[in-house]
């Protein structure tokens, strides 16, 4: 079967070009939350984690903590608890989206490897190779590609794992730090209402002892002005001459003279107890007062405590001594994903140079002239097979290549450049944390630009890479159509 590619009639063309688009549509439907989110943000986790948790090492420094809460301990607590209330929700944020992304990339290996996969499909639908030692060496290199398909699924998943079990750690956490600063703004809620209701009291008490020093004073002019009195009857012997009156009269009228006597004494003891009794509810409303204030020193000071306290910090460093190991624990779990990653890139060469230079040949020599239109279909239904392979085969490539790109920049890079940081320091000063501060800010956005930057150029790749992979599937199916080898 030799010749030259005639042109064809344009209802030949589309109708090649229909058959193509409707074989591959599913692949690139497939794959299409590979390229965009699930694959973006799995890729993003890693820098996100690593500034994640340096920010918390950070922040929860205890000497650092007490350093700069000297000037102003009551807003930076506070801080303290927002900031963390914070990192925890976006990295709970950031877990979720990584298990996404492997838990996608787990699913896709496992269709290569698996025994209804796409490799058995197409092997099934070309038959068996030329001769018998290609045969062999295909069987072993598939053999080999299904393996470490598994193999990465495995990995991908026990990730997953990883991210599942941080995920629901941060949000435990979370709610943890959350419920104790829900927990104590209503304590701080009632202090402020105790301290309304003392404020109202005092209030009533203030005015109470304005108004019984008033009376106080009243009274005290009063008696001041009776003792002026009892002094100048004194000295012009009136009072005298009314009680010996009352004495005399007493012998005659007993009634009426022991009367004279006691309304001169009663007027002198009453002016006296009014204000005597003026005097003590002055002091009562005093004391009244001075309670209260006191009351509210103490509440202050409760307030106070309130407002800088810090135990729900004491669980969240403990989470995150957990966390660093873990994430250690998730860098060589990376690793490992990255090395079967590679190892399935070489496999799939391996795979399509026997689909270019074993099976098509093969195809060609079988194939008798008169069954060249049913030949020409099984063609046909093999290429969009082997579309859909690519497809598989290119996106695993450039999943791979950048993993093994961010995994050296970013994971390994990260952890040494956070490490090199000290945030955990015991000795941090306050002028070092505000440095410390600048450069895990710095950290964080030169991770991520370099995240996006090549999250998006492995996207581009790819998709060029698919459409070369359509595109030349459906110019094979042309030239087969119509003869020409």
């Amino acid at each position: 079967m030799t010749g030259t590619q005639p042109l064809l009639p344009e209802k030949d063309s589309e109708e090649a070009e229909m058959i193509v688009a409707s074989h591959v549509e599913d692949a690139e439907v497939q794959f299409r939350g590979v390229l965009t989110s699930d694959w973006s943000n799995t890729l993003c986790a890693a820098p996100i984690a690593i500034g994640i948790l340096g920010e918390c090492m950070l922040v929860s420094s205890v000497k650092a903590a007490k350093m700069v809460t000297i000037d102003n301990p009551h807003l930076e607590s506070k801080r303290l608890t927002t900031n963390l209330l914070h990192i925890f929700q976006t990295g709970r944020s950031a877990f979720l989206e990584a298990q996404v992304g492997m838990a996608t990339i787990s699913a896709y290996a496992n269709q290569v490897g698996s025994p209804n996969g796409v490799i058995n499909k197409i092997v099934m639908r070309l038959g068996r190779p030329k001769t018998a030692l290609n045969e062999k060496n295909l069987k072993n290199d598939l053999k080999s590609l299904k393996s470490k398909a598994l193999n990465c699924a495995i990995e991908a998943s026990n990730i997953y794992e990883s991210f599942k079990k941080w995920s629901k750690d941060t949000d435990t956490l979370w709610r943890a730090v959350h419920d104790k600063e829900a927990e104590n703004l209503d304590a701080q809620r009632k202090k402020r209402e105790e301290a309304e209701e003392l404020e109202r009291k005092k209030a009533e008490a203030k005015k109470a002892e304005e108004d019984a020093q008033h009376k106080a004073a009243e009274q005290k002019k009063k008696r001041d002005k009776a003792g002026q009195l009892h002094k100048e009857f004194n000295e012009d012997g009136v009072s005298a001459l009314n009680m010996h009156a009352g004495a005399a009269i007493s012998f005659i009228n007993p009634t009426l003279g022991w009367g004279i006597m006691g309304l001169t004494m009663l007027c002198s003891w009453g002016v006296e107890k009014n204000a005597l009794d003026a005097e003590a509810l002055y002091e009562e409303q005093m004391q009244r007062v001075r309670d209260i204030e006191f009351a509210e020193t103490k509440l202050a000071k409760d307030m106070e405590i309130l407002m800088s306290d810090r135990s729900g910090l004491v669980d969240a460093e403990k989470v995150l001594g957990d966390a660093i190991g873990r994430l250690m624990d998730l860098q060589d779990q990376i690793q490992k994903l990255l090395l079967f990653f590679i190892s399935i890139v070489k496999v799939v060469e391996i795979v399509i140079n026997h689909y270019e230079k074993d099976y098509l040949p093969k195809l060609e020599d079988d194939v008798a002239p008169e069954n060249e239109e049913e030949a020409a279909e099984l063609r046909e239904e093999i290429l969009a097979e082997a579309v859909k392979v690519k497809i598989h085969f290119a996106t695993i490539q450039h999943i791979a290549g950048a993993y093994v790109e961010l995994s050296d920049k970013h994971i390994v890079g990260g952890f040494k450049e956070i490490g090199e940081l000290g945030l955990s320091d015991s000795s941090i000063t306050t002028e070092s944390r505000k440095l410390k501060e600048l450069q895990l800010k710095e950290y964080k956005s030169r991770s991520s630009a370099s995240v996006r930057e090549t999250s998006q150029r492995a996207q581009l790749e790819l998709r060029g890479t698919l459409k070369t992979i359509v595109e030349g599937s459906a110019g094979g199916i042309l030239i087969k159509r119509n003869g020409v080898v």
